[in-house]
């Protein structure tokens, strides 16, 4: 997956890789049971090959700032209990340090992270969405091709045609705002393994085609043997989905700004 560089905001670059790297490296480093010095290693490798064919480092100097750049908040993860099928708490990594046991947010089953994740069960990998729609809003580039909610324009007279044509969108949404889509698909990690990685995307509605393809991001992340249950994995998004829908603060022309960002559909 490429990392896209937003114009005058390359010091952003790092903080863009997406989750899902940070899936398929823990995912790797549970398998081969690879500590985390050899995944130091294994990095500075990389970034080598890199270097050696004239590019630059293309992934962080080491574990603990891989960790680090995931978002401004860290990557969590939750896993499924055994007993109740809910969600546990959410679980983060800390460098150098063994996951911590997590409760059962339901029946406070007591979960071990690394036997879940070696489990055919699977688990969800949130990302934080706030603060990449808020760079997204801040950046003038992408900006001046953003349609926000206008009820300026007139209705449509029926409700097929674009998105934010539709009369119901324009009763429930208000001036200035935005509108998400969400969607998902599977993909085989490899060939020789049973596991799986859904990615639970969102795309903005009022982003012209050009950036729709350029911006669509994951949210949250599922891996495991099985495809997701849709319920579990809107538990997983709806304290981000409530985030958004409260409003994300950016800067514009040295005010904050409040856009609230509601999801129709899914």
């Amino acid at each position: 997956m490429d990392i896209e560089v937003l114009p005058e905001a390359s010091n952003n670059t790092i903080q863009d890789i997406p989750g899902i790297i940070f899936a398929l490296l823990i995912q790797y480093q549970v398998r081969s049971k690879t500590p985390d010095s050899s995944m130091g290693n294994l990095l500075k490798l990389i970034n080598k090959c890199s270097n050696l064919n004239g590019f630059p480092d293309i992934v962080p100097k080491s574990l603990y700032h891989l960790t680090k750049s995931m978002a401004v908040k860290p990557v969590s993860m939750q896993f499924i209990c055994s007993k109740c099928k809910k969600l546990t708490m959410p679980v983060k990594r800390q460098q150098s340090k063994k996951y911590d046991n997590v409760i059962c947010q339901e029946c406070s089953t007591v979960v071990d992270p690394i036997r879940e994740i070696q489990s055919c069960k699977g688990y969800f990998v949130n990302i934080e969405a706030v603060e990449k729609i808020k760079r997204l809003l801040e950046n003038p580039y992408v900006r001046k091709d953003v349609k926000f909610c206008n009820f300026d324009q007139p209705a449509a007279p029926i409700t097929f045609g674009r998105f934010c044509d539709g009369r119901i969108y324009k009763k429930e949404m208000s001036n200035g705002d935005l509108s998400l889509t969400m969607f998902s698909d599977g993909v085989n990690l490899y060939d020789s393994s049973s596991k799986n990685l859904w990615p639970l995307f969102i795309t903005i509605n009022e982003f012209t085609l050009s950036l729709k393809l350029k911006f669509t991001f994951p949210i949250a992340l599922f891996c495991g043997e099985t495809k997701p249950d849709g319920g579990l994995m809107m538990d997983c998004v709806k304290n981000e989905l409530k985030s958004l829908a409260d409003g994300v603060e950016w800067s514009k022309d040295g005010k904050i700004v409040n856009t609230k960002v509601s999801c129709f559909n899914c």
